[in-house]
């Protein structure tokens, strides 16, 4: 992770000092929350952190996300997915870890990935307000989904929970 938040760090902290959000899912929800609460403490705080499909920060994952392994990847997308589970499956945050910033979780009812109640618990994490949504589907309901999402996206940005 200490790799990832560098580079992203170099990419994203020139674009903060307009009005900005975050957008993560899976796996990506933890790596918002980890630009979120760095850009924070420097002051600059997103409007918005919009998640999707993940499991509560301080939730940790009891099982293998993947079977990818890196050492027996053909292919660079072999290693890039053995790359992500690790991460997915190591990352835990405290349970009284928060971030001042109005949150947004959405969670599918068939998630065979991420229950409903692991993705509320991010609940916790958010200090300035937090919303969530159920939607149907899996854990790649972003695909079926896309119309419905951007709206609840566009509104939370006009109006974010509190």
């Amino acid at each position: 992770m200490t790799e990832l938040m560098r580079q992203l760090m170099d990419a994203i902290r020139p674009y903060t000092d307009k009005p900005w959000a975050l957008l993560g899912c899976s796996l990506g929800c933890k790596i918002a929350l980890e630009v979120a609460r760095t850009l924070a403490s420097e002051g600059r705080h997103p409007q918005l952190v919009f998640l999707m499909a993940c499991p509560a920060p301080s939730f940790p994952i009891q099982r293998k996300v993947s079977d990818y392994s890196e050492e027996d990847s053909p292919s660079k997308s072999d290693t890039w997915a053995a790359r992500d589970s690790a991460l997915s499956e190591g990352y835990c945050v405290a349970t009284d870890t928060t971030l001042a910033v109005p949150m947004v979780m959405i969670a599918a009812s068939d998630d065979h990935l991420v229950t409903v109640e692991a993705a509320r618990r991010w609940k916790r994490h958010a200090a300035a307000g937090f919303d969530w949504r159920l939607v149907d589907g899996g854990h790649f309901f972003l695909r079926q989904q896309r119309t419905q999402l951007l709206g609840w996206l566009s509104e939370a940005l006009q109006h974010p929970p509190r």
